[in-house]
Parts: structure tokens; C-alpha cells; sequence
């Protein structure tokens, strides 16, 4: 926890707009991912989701959460929502961060999640 006891969370104003990111240490993520819950994209819109639809896994989910009165969204895979919101709600209670998640959904991404990422291995056979 910080100094200020409000947990590390990070201010920055973009467009006359102050915007709250969650600070996701590395022994979190490494943690998260253990729970299989990957944290994917961070502060994001909607929109840009739907963007990149076609390129992402189809168990991205967004969880729409409020800290203050910005509202945040963030791109998560998980198999199971409820993976999701347990990782969220300790985050905020470790680190005593006052916000309310609002919605999780899911129904994002088009490429199975055990091909994302995927890549072909070269061909090295020999053609004659």
C-alpha cells in the first residue's frame, strides 16, 4: 500500500479529463494468471473492443468498474466471469481502493482461446 493508504492507483489527465488506472504489480499479474485470469487491456473503451474484436480470444470479457466518478473498462480473459470478479474485488480490498464494479460481459473475440497466439512452426522437412 502506498503512503496515503488510498492504494496504488494512478492519476493522469488527458483532454482536460483525469483518468484512474489500477496499478497491476508484476507478482499480481503473475498471480492472476495462476487463478487463469489474464489481464489483458487495460483503461480501454468499449469501442476500441469492438475494434479489435476480429484478434481477440472469444473468453475476453470487459468489466466495467467506477472508482470515484471515472468510469473504467478493462479487457480480461477468463474461463469463467466469476473468476473475474473475484480478481477485482481483492484487488480493491487489498489495496483499499473505493470502487464499484458495475458489469462484467462477455461475448468479445472471434479466435479460440487455444489458438491465440498460435503460431505455425516452420516446415523444415526437405521437399525433394
Amino acid at each position: 500500500m502506498n503512503p496515503t493508504g488510498l492504494g496504488y492507483a494512478l492519476y493522469y489527465s488527458h483532454s482536460n479529463q483525469t483518468i484512474m488506472l489500477i496499478n497491476w504489480t508484476d507478482e499480481e499479474r503473475a498471480q492472476a494468471t495462476k487463478q487463469d485470469v489474464n489481464i489483458f487491456i487495460l483503461n480501454t473503451t468499449p469501442a476500441d473492443i469492438a475494434e479489435k474484436d476480429a484478434e481477440l480470444p472469444t473468453d475476453t470479457h470487459i468489466i466495467e468498474y467506477v472508482v470515484g466518478e471515472e468510469t473504467t473498462y478493462d479487457a480480461i480473459r477468463a474461463y469463467k466471469t466469476t473468476d473475474v470478479f473475484d480478481l477485482y474485488y481483492d484487488k480493491f480490498k487489498r489495496d483499499n481502493i473505493q470502487a464499484t464494479i458495475v458489469a462484467i460481459t462477455n461475448g468479445y473475440g472471434r479466435i479460440k482461446p487455444k489458438l491465440y497466439g498460435y503460431q505455425a512452426p516452420e516446415s523444415t522437412s526437405k521437399k525433394k
